[in-house]
């Protein structure tokens, strides 16, 4: 079964710059903005005033309890550099030193095991909270506003809420009590951040804030008392911290999905401890018949029992590689991605040149430690849109990639390597020019806040764009030299003529 991590544009094919306008529908909605909510991303959540810091005292024990199955020298490690609510809690190898000789870990073995009745899934919830009749006001809104996909997101956001209503009896109040209280998502980026942003992370942040939005409208339509009000800046920061969790550690499950509703949705409890890794050596097995999610080792990096390499790290795949979407939606930053999306998107792009791969971001990459272009993918949709002028090479392009002959792609793109190559480092100079006065922006930035005060997720967002530059800092390499054999080449061609 295939796992992806669900998030706002999971499953599309490109960053939407489009606007999505939300209906201005009620005198809440004119509290209830993206500038307050951004505006309150410091705040506590008013049910955790006290106690500022993650607790995970109680949550195995919490765990075995309810029937979760920890591997021998399995458990929660901080991965991270901090304590308190920073702290990166994670599942992990306990013992440094188990070794083939002793209780080592092998490929298919079961490394968590969580049962099925402690997973807050989407269609649990809709049934818990009446079916689709009771629900049918904040669906239509959604689906008013264009957000009709995310109902299996919104119906956990409302599960969140439910079970925070209910404090100390909810049974999963010490995970609750586990997780952060703050989050680094893109909705709590003050404007200042904002301003540091590529563009492509700013649209992501500007589209979140406005699905964050359309949610509260949501909730407001529905009739239970556990529903905070989205009026008061309690509400809000409710609301908000709920939004986080959601979709920071909701994943979906592909062979399940119902295009009609987005599919179904699911948070596991401990299970979203694991932390991200690309390639990962921990896959999800999600059999409705066996009663349980079960977490499977899967090959180490070279192949053998984890204990033997002394490999701590048990890490799970959240999907597409794209720096931007890990900043945004889940707030970090993964600097060993093997690679990173091009940024190359096309408007309103045909079904031939869909069917080259442009709309697909895993091959539209650039590989991350030398900057080479990972597939034909990227050439081959670029090349498409070249030779819009020229529609019969085009067609004939097309129908070569069709027929899989490769010989005559390879005369294509032999004929055209300059203008693709020239394409292509005009787009990357264009990104790393921006990436500079980004750079630039934050240096002012840190200026104006001599205290070091404000601003706390601007070393996050440095990090990022430093990041994307060093990667598309290689990339260009490679064009610039393939520019200059490619203009050689043809130089050599036309004087032998």
């Amino acid at each position: 079964m295939h796992l992806s991590m669900s998030h706002s544009l999971a499953g599309s094919s490109s960053v939407s710059c489009r606007t999505v306008a939300v209906t201005i529908a009620s005198a809440v909605w004119l509290v209830f903005n993206a500038a307050s909510v951004r505006a309150l991303s410091s705040r506590t959540p008013p049910f955790f005033e006290g106690n500022a810091q993650r607790d995970l005292s109680t949550l195995r024990e919490w765990a075995t309890k309810n029937g979760v199955r920890f591997a021998e020298n399995v458990g929660f490690s901080n991965s991270g550099e901090t304590d308190g609510d920073q702290a990166d809690w994670a599942i992990s190898l306990l013992d440094e030193d188990v070794t083939s000789t002793g209780s080592t870990l092998r490929k298919g073995a079961v490394v968590l095991s969580v049962p099925q009745d402690l997973v807050l899934s989407s269609s649990k919830v809709l049934d818990e909270l009446g079916g689709i009749s009771a629900l049918q006001s904040a669906f239509d809104f959604l689906e008013e506003e264009s957000f009709g996909d995310f109902k299996s997101e919104f119906l956990l956001v409302l599960k969140m809420l439910k079970e925070l209503s209910k404090g100390g009896e909810s049974k999963w109040c010490p995970w609750i009590q586990s997780l952060p209280k703050h989050f680094s998502t893109g909705i709590s980026f003050d404007n200042a951040e904002i301003e540091c942003l590529p563009t492509f992370s700013a649209v992501l942040v500007e589209y979140e804030c406005l699905k964050l939005q359309a949610f509260g409208v949501a909730t407001s339509k529905l009739d239970h008392k556990w529903i905070p009000d989205i009026a008061t800046s309690d509400g809000m920061v409710i609301l908000k911290w709920a939004y986080n969790v959601v979709y920071s550690r909701c994943w979906k499950f592909s062979d399940y999905l119902e295009e009609s509703d987005g599919g179904d949705s699911d948070i596991v409890p401990i299970g979203d401890l694991f932390n991200h890794k690309e390639p990962a050596n921990v896959a999800v097995e999600n059999e409705p018949s066996s009663g349980s999610v079960d977490f499977v080792l899967q090959n180490s990096d070279t192949g053998t029992a984890v204990g033997a390499n002394k490999i701590n790290s048990l890490c799970l795949s959240y999907g597409t590689s794209n720096p931007h979407r890990f900043l945004v939606i889940f707030g970090f930053v993964d600097e060993s991605m093997p690679e990173i999306f091009s940024q190359i998107t096309f408007p309103n792009p045909t079904a031939d040149h869909i069917a080259l791969g442009c709309e697909d971001r895993s091959k539209m990459v650039y590989g991350t430690t030398d900057g080479c272009i990972s597939n034909d993918t990227i050439r081959n949709s670029v090349l498409f849109a070249l030779l819009v002028s020229k529609p019969e090479e085009q067609k004939a392009f097309v129908e070569a990639h069709r027929q899989q002959k490769q010989s005559v792609m390879r005369d294509f793109h032999s004929k055209y390597a300059l203008e693709t190559a020239l394409t292509l480092k005009n787009h990357v100079s264009a990104t790393l020019a921006e990436l500079e006065l980004l750079g630039n922006r934050i240096e002012e930035v840190k200026r104006e806040d001599t205290q070091q005060r404000q601003h706390s997720n601007l070393p996050l967002i440095e990090k990022h764009n430093q990041f994307l530059r060093r990667v598309f800092g290689k990339v260009k390499k490679r064009l610039d030299a393939a520019v200059e054999e490619e203009t050689l080449r043809r130089r050599t061609a036309f004087a032998n003529q």
